[in-house]
């Protein structure tokens, strides 16, 4: 588990009042509801300012118009949801200790080391806050003060939905490296031929199903609306390239800031990635245990691995956003088909 990562983007979430403080005293809960309501009023302020400055009834067919609304709204959407999730301070805390114990139990079997991400982080973080302020300057320079008036919002809520997924990443990837620590272990078990510790791995396999089931309960529905909020925001980008508007500022500019906000939306699909990973891991283990039952003469055996396969069949991480829909890489392929089908009508106009 990569603690150092995860503790810096717990710290970075609970400035931007996205991530409880799980380590704040009695004291300061004061400040933090206090920055937390400064904060849900800059959003609330931001977001109609961005739908009003952006000037939708001008040279906008009604298509377009949606589209921009709909993504200011539904970015809007997610971080007044998140805020809402850093107030379940128990299962926020309850999922980082199933996680700690779930690496403790496993270290008993395999020594489970990943590399750590905490350099590459900050040095992308460092990369995109560069880059984040040399453009702002440049579209200050060319539109002025409107800039800010159109684009605060959504820069400060990029930023917020950057950190929020790289969490939930960090949080992924532990998940999917006990999964392959777990193949790893039941390997070890079945050569052995031991039943006691099968039935000590048990309880492993429940302890892993209920924190997938409390990651879902956390980050169900901002895992719904970022995904949502990633299709549109494609959608206005693509929009913009194909379109023939003229534009204030040169092609070298407008493309770099396309790149930018694309770099801060692409977690999203590696979050989506990571989830249907740990499910073909699962799918891994389940026929790994299917197909040791037939090298088995003894029944008492061959018993004991039906029921633990029935048992991790029915404990198989499942990722949901908030129900509506599983997260897989069919996800992907929707998310794509919902592009094309704005495109097309988006291009006729």
């Amino acid at each position: 588990m990569d603690y150092r990562l995860l503790n810096l983007l717990l710290r970075l979430g609970d400035f931007f009042a996205i991530i409880p403080s799980l380590k704040e005293p009695q004291a300061h809960k004061t400040i933090r509801q206090a920055r937390l309501v400064l904060i849900k009023f800059f959003i609330t302020v931001g977001t109609a300012m961005s739908i009003y400055y952006k000037d939708i009834s001008r040279n906008y067919h009604m298509v377009k118009k949606i589209s921009l609304i709909l993504t200011d709204l539904v970015l809007y959407g997610f971080s007044m949801c998140v805020m809402m999730e850093g107030k379940k301070f128990k299962k926020w805390h309850r999922l980082l200790n199933n996680l700690k114990m779930i690496d403790c139990f496993l270290r008993c079997y395999i020594d489970d080391k990943k590399e750590s991400l905490y350099t590459k982080f900050l040095v992308l973080l460092l990369i995109i806050f560069i880059i984040t302020i040399y453009m702002c300057y440049y579209w200050t320079v060319v539109y002025g003060f409107v800039f800010w008036q159109r684009l605060s919002f959504t820069i400060f809520a990029s930023y917020s939905l950057f950190i929020y997924t790289g969490c939930i990443y960090v949080i992924l990837r532990t998940m999917l490296s006990k999964y392959r620590a777990l193949k790893d272990v039941l390997k070890i078990i079945i050569f052995k031929n031991s039943v006691l510790y099968l039935r000590e791995i048990e309880y492993l396999v429940s302890l892993m199903s209920e924190t997938v089931c409390i990651f879902n309960d956390i980050f169900g529905r901002s895992l719904a609306l970022m995904i949502s909020f990633a299709t549109l925001q494609l959608i206005s980008y693509l929009d913009y390239g194909l379109s023939n508007r003229s534009y204030a500022g040169d092609m070298f500019h407008r493309a770099l800031t396309q790149l930018l906000f694309c770099t801060l939306m692409c977690p999203t699909l590696v979050v989506i990635l990571t989830c249907d990973s740990i499910v073909d891991e699962s799918q891994a283990i389940l026929s790994m245990v299917f197909r040791s039952r037939s090298s088995f003469r003894d029944p008492q055996r061959r018993k004991e691995l039906y029921r633990f396969a029935e048992l991790f069949s029915q404990n198989r991480p499942q990722f949901t956003a908030a129900r509506y829909f599983s997260i897989e890489k069919s996800t992907i392929l929707k998310i794509l088909e919902t592009i094309l089908t704005f495109l097309i009508v988006l291009v006729q106009f």
